[in-house]
């Protein structure tokens, strides 16, 4: 997930899409430059939860342009997973803090509030990850431009 949705939590819980139920997660690690946390769920009946995610994530190399892009999560709230679906527009280098302009994918399927820290997949059905959802522009002179 994105560092800046975990940070400062007392508690962090997750849950699998087909479930209702929130599980407790343990941050194993928080890069704040990079925006990403590392969290795991101690909870053997999170994993066992059954088929509704691939069983192995794999992370791809950098996609090539015009490549599809499929970002999952939960936008604006909402209790059901939301999977919009785009291309790679761009790959620069973006603003990641007032510290760090690193490596950033710029795709055209919409990110909004909730979809931060979520997944953005290269190929959904073999768990091929591009890379993780954490920002959008909110110009009001611009569509549908969010990075990974």
């Amino acid at each position: 997930t994105n560092s800046h949705v975990v940070t400062n939590a007392t508690a962090v819980y997750v849950r699998r899409p087909s479930m209702a139920r929130k599980f407790k997660a343990e941050i194993l690690a928080e890069a704040k430059v990079c925006d990403l946390a590392l969290l795991t769920v101690l909870d053997d009946a999170f994993w066992a939860a059954g088929t509704d995610l691939p069983s192995d994530l794999t992370f791809v190399d950098e996609p090539d342009l015009q490549s599809p892009i499929s970002v999952a999560g939960y936008p604006v709230g909402g209790d059901s997973l939301s999977i919009t679906k785009g291309i790679v527009s761009r790959v620069t280098l973006v603003r990641y803090s007032a510290a760090a302009r690193l490596l950033g994918i710029q795709i055209d399927a919409a990110i909004n509030p909730g979809n931060s820290g979520g997944p953005a997949f290269a190929d959904m059905e073999t768990g091929k990850v591009a890379g993780v959802a954490f920002s959008k522009n909110v110009s009001s002179n611009t569509d549908n431009i969010g990075y990974i």
